[in-house]
């Protein structure tokens, strides 16, 4: 696994993308399906435990 060097520790690499999305919200699975199709490794994180954001309430 790479590492991230910071001065006060090393911080694990978990995986390597194209494009993080933050917020799995409408605008960011829109954002990460669009970059998806055009063939990037996309990586969507998310606060809550669904997708959707407000159009899931």
């Amino acid at each position: 696994m790479r590492t991230v060097l910071d001065p006060s520790e090393k911080i694990p690499v978990a995986d390597r993308v194209d494009v993080l999305v933050v917020g799995g919200g409408m605008t960011g699975v829109a954002a990460a399906l669009s970059a998806a199709r055009m063939g990037a490794k996309v990586l969507i994180i998310e606060q809550f435990n669904c997708l959707g954001g407000v159009a899931t309430a």
